[in-house]
């Protein structure tokens, strides 16, 4: 296992890469409801919810979720214009 917050989340892209369709399915709806989540709260209450992340980093975020988009091969549209909202 690679080290570290992007580590983790490299590894977890790997995984779900090769995963089959059920747990991708399930893992791109998570992805999808997580940023749609954060573009609500960070509508509300701005830059500051990042605080509540282990990184503390709204870059991070958008980060592993362009990515996730791209491994998922889910909905890619969808998840990327949720994550705009955040940039």
């Amino acid at each position: 296992p690679r080290q570290g917050w992007r580590g983790h989340k490299l590894d977890y892209l790997d995984a779900i890469r090769t995963a089959d369709e059920a747990v991708r399915r399930i893992s791109c709806a998570a992805s999808l409801h997580n940023v749609r989540s954060m573009t609500r709260e960070h509508r509300r209450r701005g830059d500051g919810i990042w605080q509540r992340f282990k990184t503390k980093s709204g870059t991070d975020q958008l980060w592993f979720y362009d990515l996730a988009a791209r491994a998922l091969r889910c909905a890619p549209a969808r998840l990327a214009s949720a994550g705009e909202e955040l940039r």
